[in-house]
């Protein structure tokens, strides 16, 4: 699993030296372009409401350090492609 897509592209530069046979299986973070041009399964979601709340607790957080953490559900969802060739 890739946190984020320069994590991913770089697991895909590294894997493109292998035969299809030694690749592991990829999962990527957010649905960029190019993973689906390869096929590319990803988590995806809302991204801008991920950093909208994330903004909001930060900046809650800096207001009154004694708050509490807070647990936060943002809905993803699994895109599974069939991988190209590459």
């Amino acid at each position: 699993m890739a946190s984020n897509n320069q994590v991913l592209l770089g697991i895909v530069d590294e894997l493109s030296t292998r035969s299809r046979r030694d690749r592991p299986t990829v999962i990527g973070f957010d649905d960029v372009e190019w993973a689906r041009v390869l096929g590319i399964t990803v988590v995806a979601g809302d991204i801008e409401a991920l950093g909208r709340r994330a903004a909001r607790l930060a900046t809650a957080r800096l207001a009154d350090r004694t708050r509490s953490a807070e647990h936060t559900v943002i809905p993803m969802r699994l895109i599974t492609r069939a991988p190209s060739p590459w």
